[in-house]
């Protein structure tokens, strides 16, 4: 979706003018526009890494819905891999849409990069499509949550993947590069098999609708309907035994964070989606060629911003997470520090064992004293660490 917008704007920036200056960005804004991207980016790669160690790793937190997030996670490292470091180029030369590359490697890279941009981005809304059913099911249907066996999580993971690239495999076919002067330009075009504009106008309404309006469509009635569960269950659940009350508010943590996540996704994409709808059913895909340009970039950064902030709402609302996180740093920190004692305590060893040959007294017991506090304190991490709560999120 991003690329087909990049594309129709370089299109018209390449084909008129209008009487409208072209904007020519200052170097601060360069440098504001640079370090917005660092930042995300850099948030969003170790944010995604650290959500993908603690599942991984930890295995009380491999459960359906972590595998869901983990393929969410999967897709949002997609765009700082291949999005920010373009993005960031584009920046510093000053033209969008510019390629740098010519030739057969840049004829690949053009297709192959906003292929998986927009891939990413179809696989993260159908995640959070199979996140809410996941919750409904939980919710609405709690005995049937074991029918969800391992073969069907990877078959609806996969199929995330393979709709997606289903869905924007015409972008192998219709991004070209296309020569500008002495510039060359990644850009789509649908000719000459297909007629323009009216096939890029029924594709990109196509996108919109297969992953927009009808993805938050279900979404509001998933989450509508988990919501009067739970309000028609709050009032028995009061007298319910321990077992109950438990589920019932870990299926309310994690849908807090499952909304959370929608939210997010919604009010990231809004400007995006909205630039969108107006580029195709009001402008005809012929944007006026003094469009404001603070917008558009705008609405682009937060829609990837989205993927940095999504992590942020993991740790934020799993406490298992943070736990595994929490126990991971204090796990190496407690290496460092015993590794750096044991140094310290085998030089004061053999100090004491030098002085206590010259002079025949007995090494006093401070190093056994301080290896038992070692052992105790190792031991004690180690328990906490293994130890799960029932009232965790998950």
């Amino acid at each position: 979706m991003i690329s087909s917008y990049n594309f129709s704007n370089q299109t018209t920036e390449l084909s008129t003018n209008e009487g409208c200056l072209p904007h020519v960005a200052t170097t601060a804004e360069k440098v504001g526009k640079v370090t917005a991207y660092i930042v995300i980016l850099v948030v969003a790669m170790s944010g995604n890494t650290l959500v993908v160690y603690v599942v991984c790793k930890t295995k009380h937190v491999q459960r359906n819905v972590n595998f869901l997030i983990l393929n969410m996670v999967a897709s949002d490292l997609f765009v700082p891999l291949f999005v920010f470091p373009r993005k960031i180029a584009e920046v510093i030369i000053g033209a969008e849409m510019k390629w740098l590359l010519t030739g057969l490697a840049g004829k690949i890279s053009c297709k192959a990069i906003t292929f998986v941009q927009d891939l990413a981005t179809a696989v993260s809304v159908q995640t959070v499509v199979l996140i809410g059913i996941e919750r409904l099911v939980a919710v609405v249907f709690p005995l049937r949550v074991k029918m969800v066996t391992s073969r069907v999580r990877v078959a609806l993971i996969a199929s995330t993947w393979i709709i997606g690239a289903a869905v924007h495999a015409p972008y192998f076919y219709i991004f070209k590069l296309v020569e500008d002067g002495t510039e060359v330009y990644c850009v789509p075009t649908w000719g000459p098999a297909f007629e323009e504009p009216r096939s890029s106008k029924i594709y990109a309404t196509f996108l919109n609708v297969f992953f927009i309006l009808i993805p938050f469509t279900l979404l509001a009635v998933i989450y509508t309907v988990i919501v009067f569960t739970l309000v028609r269950e709050k009032s028995a659940l009061k007298h319910a035994i321990r077992g109950g009350m438990i589920r019932d508010k870990m299926n309310r943590n994690v849908l807090k964070m499952a909304l959370t996540i929608v939210a997010v996704f919604a009010i990231c994409w809004a400007p995006f989606n909205i630039y969108m709808f107006i580029f195709i059913f009001v402008w005809n895909l012929q944007p006026p060629p003094c469009v404001l340009t603070s917008f558009q970039f705008t609405a682009i950064y937060l829609a990837y911003a989205n993927t940095a902030i999504n992590p942020c709402v993991y740790f934020a609302f799993v406490k298992q997470y943070r736990r595994s996180l929490r126990n991971f740093l204090n796990g190496s920190i407690l290496y460092t520090s015993v590794r750096s004692v044991g140094i310290r305590l085998n030089a004061r060893r053999e100090t004491t064992f030098e002085m206590t040959s010259l002079s025949g007294d007995k090494p006093h017991n401070s190093v056994s004293k301080a290896t038992g506090i070692l052992v105790v304190s190792s031991r004690r991490l180690r328990c906490e660490s293994q130890a799960t709560i029932a009232e965790d999120v998950l």
